[in-house]
């Protein structure tokens, strides 16, 4: 966590982040969470998505739309080794980061249906 672009001195407590400092008007702190990509399994008990594998960037879930992949999305799997990255993309909806891996391009769940009428996809089979 930086304060005024210093690293500054926190501690956690009760899940909320402490910075003891005599604040001044116009103080900036800025706050780096990670957002990494990582694929996550249906939960055991949701039978209707069981062995199915999703990828999460941060707390956005991410899908597959038809306008951005050539395979069908619904056919698509996802491997053990698959690893996937992201960037952002300024000129697409608006900017947003895209998660790319496993030969597929995949963006925020909130932001599909936005382009073309097609098939999207979040649960893929796993390999």
């Amino acid at each position: 966590m930086l304060l005024n672009g210093e690293e500054a001195e926190t501690r956690i407590e009760k899940g909320y982040a402490i910075i003891e400092h005599a604040w001044s008007k116009g103080d900036v702190i800025t706050l780096k969470l990670p957002m990494e990509v990582r694929k996550v399994r249906a939960h055991e008990m949701v039978e209707a998505k069981s062995g199915l594998v999703a990828v999460e960037c941060g707390p956005l879930v991410y899908c597959a739309e038809e306008v951005d992949n050539a395979a069908d999305v619904l056919e698509l799997s996802i491997g053990a080794e698959d690893r996937f990255t992201s960037h952002f993309e300024q000129g697409l909806l608006g900017g947003v980061n895209v998660v790319e891996g496993a030969g597929m391009k995949m963006v925020p769940y909130y932001s599909w249906a936005n382009r073309e009428v097609g098939k999207m996809n979040v649960w893929f089979m796993a390999e």
